[in-house]
C-alpha cells in the first residue's frame, strides 16, 4: 500500500531537515511531562505538582493531562530497550506522531473497507489520510503532542466498532437495518422525532 510510506515520508520531512528535535511549546512540556514518567515511576507522576509550568501558581498535573500518551511513550521506549535498541526516549518521542499518523492512515484504510467492501474506496481513503493538511499538521515528526495519537485510538475504535457490525450482520443477516426498516413503517417519523422515542 502506497499510503503507508508517503505518509511516513511526508511526517519525516522536519527530521531529516532539522534531526530529532521536538518543537512548539506543548509537545516539549509533553516530552518532560514523559521524562517524569519515565524517571519516577506512576505513583510520582499522578501526584506531581509541576512548579515549572502555569507561573507562578504551578500546576498539578497528575489531574491536569490526558496521560495516554505519555504512558503509550514510555511503554514503546521500555520495550524497544528490552528489545536491544538504544533509542532514547527523546527519540521515541520525536517519532510516536510519526508512527501513529501512519497507523491511522492504515487503520482508517481498514474502517473504508469495512463500511464500504471497496479496495477502491480503502485505497482512496488511505491516500488522502496520509497527506491531508488537517491530520499532518498534527502527525509530524517532532510534534509530540496527543492528537496523534488520539486520532489512531479513535479511528481503530470505530474500526472495531464497525467489524462488530458486520459480525452481528453475518449473525443475523436483517439485523442492522431492521429495526429502523420496521419501527419506520409502524410509525412513520418516529426518528425525527427523539422526545417520541419509547423508553
Amino acid at each position: 500500500m502506497r499510503a503507508a510510506p508517503r505518509g511516513e515520508l511526508t511526517r519525516q520531512r522536519p527530521n531529516c531537515r532539522y534531526g530529532n528535535v521536538i518543537h512548539e511549546f506543548d509537545p516539549w512540556f509533553n516530552y518532560r511531562a514523559t521524562e517524569y514518567l519515565a524517571d519516577h515511576g506512576w505513583q510520582a507522576f499522578f501526584t506531581w505538582f509541576d512548579h515549572r509550568s502555569w507561573y507562578p501558581l504551578g500546576r498539578p498535573v497528575g489531574t491536569t493531562i490526558y496521560p495516554g500518551m505519555q504512558i503509550t511513550s514510555v511503554a514503546i521506549w521500555r520495550v524497544l530497550s528490552a528489545l536491544g535498541s538504544d533509542m532514547s526516549l527523546n527519540d521515541v518521542c520525536v517519532y510516536v506522531p510519526v508512527w501513529f499518523g501512519v497507523a491511522a492512515t492504515l487503520l482508517l484504510g481498514l474502517l473504508t473497507f469495512e463500511c464500504g467492501r471497496s479496495a477502491n474506496a480503502a485505497v482512496g481513503a488511505a491516500l488522502v489520510m496520509s497527506v491531508i493538511p488537517a491530520h499532518l499538521m498534527r502527525s509530524v515528526g517532532g510534534g509530540y503532542d496527543n492528537e496523534s495519537v488520539a486520532m489512531a485510538a479513535m479511528v481503530l475504535v470505530f474500526w472495531h466498532r464497525a467489524a462488530s457490525w458486520a459480525v452481528c450482520a453475518q449473525a443475523r443477516p436483517r439485523a442492522p437495518g431492521a429495526g429502523v426498516v420496521r419501527s419506520e413503517t409502524k410509525h412513520p417519523g418516529l426518528w425525527a422525532q427523539p422526545q417520541a422515542w419509547p423508553m
